[in-house]
């Protein structure tokens, strides 16, 4: 497929990959308000161990194993304070041959690049784990975003540069230093 054409295609999968994070309430909150905090902790207490969730089919048993336990309280907890958002892609570059550069083992190239951006100035950082880029709709998680906050009024830079995640499993997602670098283009 041409490039024009795959990285508008990509970023149409990327918000279909993500709508459900979008159009979803944070991991946590049971209660529906779009907040991880007192209340949802209330309800994950009073489901503590519920015999009628061990098949997993209680809200608040956010990791799905076991019924409601320690290791939905540590997801619990990654989540504690967060607030329903949005991420936007902002901008993104298609056939990119001289406005950006990065270094890619030690070479100057000019990848395609994708901007993500946190319009909710000065509040609501975003926490981008379980957020996923790609560019095939039959592989919606293809490309991980790092586990890392996007805080309000935000910008971060991605480079689409096909840098195959098996190729460098000890830095994945791929990080030149600088930049991360998705592994399609």
């Amino acid at each position: 497929m041409h490039t024009l054409t795959r990285l508008p295609l990509m970023l149409l999968i990327a918000l279909l990959s993500c709508a459900t994070c979008i159009a979803l309430e944070p991991e946590g909150d049971f209660d529906g308000d779009n907040r991880v905090n007192a209340d949802d902790l209330a309800s994950l207490a009073d489901r503590w161990l519920d015999p009628d969730c061990i098949s997993g089919d209680c809200d608040e048993d956010i990791d799905g194993t076991d019924g409601i336990n320690a290791g939905d309280l540590a997801v619990f907890a990654k989540y504690w304070g967060a607030e329903g958002t949005n991420l936007v892609i902002s901008e993104f570059m298609a056939r990119n041959k001289y406005y950006r550069s990065t270094t890619v083992a030690g070479q100057v190239v000019f990848p395609d690049w994708v901007e993500l951006y946190n319009p909710n100035y000065g509040r609501d950082s975003i926490y981008l784990d379980g957020w996923y880029l790609t560019d095939d709709e039959d592989h919606l998680d293809k490309w991980p975003l790092p586990a890392r906050w996007l805080s309000g009024g935000s910008r971060w830079l991605i480079y689409a540069s096909d840098i195959q995640i098996e190729d460098h499993p000890e830095n994945s997602p791929y990080y030149d230093g600088s930049n991360y670098h998705t592994n399609f283009e």
